[in-house]
């Protein structure tokens, strides 16, 4: 004798989802779903992450992640666009701390000065999900949050030198 089968549960979103909690504690979820029974493309690059390929800066974290696409208009320092999924720049919706960061003249955000050092974690959601965001995220949503400065004062200076003459110097406190 076959047996019936057994419905799914059904997961009702959260009545008020947090758009700035993309992913958050030690499950990935997004706006209080489980990743796992979301519709969308999720990527989380932790710090250790950062450290362990020594990476610089922001945008060179998100070089290679999978739809991401990175555009420079010139050397170091000039304007880096980010484009999800073939979408534009200002198609990209990025968020640093909970706080919207795309301009208001083009709707972009220039990653070109925007140093890996300090970030804990970087969300990047693709799909579906980043409808919540508006329409300044047709393309996705790139969440950053940076470290959170707890604990004693700290004192941090890196020097680099290369061929060609190239030096790198930083110092933060």
């Amino acid at each position: 004798r076959l047996s019936q089968p057994q419905a799914a549960p059904v997961v009702a979103p959260p009545a008020d989802p947090d758009p700035n909690q993309l992913l958050s504690g030690g499950q990935a979820s997004a706006a209080g779903i489980p990743a796992n029974q979301l519709g969308t493309a999720v990527t989380v690059v932790s710090g250790a992450d950062l450290q362990r390929q020594q990476v610089r800066h922001a945008g060179d974290a998100l070089r290679g992640l999978p739809g991401v696409e990175l555009t420079g208009t010139g050397s170091v320092g000039a304007l880096t666009q980010v484009r999800i999924r073939g979408a534009e720049g200002r198609h990209t919706r990025v968020i640093v701390d909970g706080v919207d960061v795309n301009t208001t003249k083009d709707g972009e955000f220039d990653f070109s000065n925007l140093l890996a050092e300090e970030i804990e974690k970087i969300e990047v959601v693709r799909g579906p999900m980043s409808g919540l965001y508006g329409s300044g995220a047709l393309g996705g949503v790139i969440n950053i949050i940076t470290r959170d400065g707890k604990g004693p004062a700290r004192l941090m200076v890196r020097t680099e030198a290369g061929s060609f003459g190239t030096k790198d110097v930083a110092a933060r406190l």
